[in-house]
């Protein structure tokens, strides 16, 4: 009978080793964008990765959302108030399984003399001796642990209708899309 340990395990293992990078989409089991609105202006924005992508490719798809979320806003322009990266570790260690084979092997003999008989009763008394040798042979699988890395980034951005004077290297959304869009997808 397969244990569910086994099945568990087998099934972390073909996750881990199918490679699929985050994609650029809602945050889900394997990570994503989420925002949340804090002033009519401002938002925090965040986007989570797995263990296949790449730090730099995280940050491409958050300026991006980025963007997008300030013209889904009705705004043009955006600049970034702060901003904070990361990485999420995480391990797994793999069951560990020992199994053992044993065998003996040996060597007796006894003598005995009968001293008195009669039909319901014997006396007996002997003296015997026994060598032997027992092998065994144990395998120990399993028990390594993997570590994997999920880069995060967040950041706060204040969007504005036309271009602030005031910080003239805001982000132009619909720019900022035009050269990630093709990028990162």
């Amino acid at each position: 009978m397969i244990s569910m340990k086994r099945v568990f395990s087998c099934f972390l293992v073909i996750l881990l080793s199918s490679g699929c990078a985050t994609g650029y989409h809602r945050q889900g089991f394997a990570g994503g964008y989420d925002e949340s609105q804090l002033k009519a202006d401002i938002f925090r924005v965040t986007f989570k990765g797995n263990a296949f992508i790449s730090p730099e490719k995280v940050q491409d798809y958050l300026l991006l959302r980025c963007a997008e979320l300030t013209i889904d806003n009705g705004f043009s322009y955006f600049i970034i108030l702060s901003e904070s990266d990361g990485m999420d570790v995480s391990g797994y260690t793999m069951p560990t399984e020992v199994s053992s084979r044993s065998s003996t092997s040996g060597r007796g003999d006894f003598s005995a003399d009968i001293y008195s008989y009669s039909p319901s009763m014997a006396t007996v008394e002997g003296t015997g001796r026994y060598s032997g040798r027992t092998t065994t042979q144990t395998t120990i699988t399993g028990g390594q642990t993997y570590y994997y890395s999920k880069p995060r980034s967040t950041v706060f951005i204040k969007c504005f209708k036309e271009k602030p004077s005031e910080f003239p290297d805001a982000f132009v959304a619909y720019e900022t899309i035009g050269f990630l869009k093709n990028k990162v997808r």
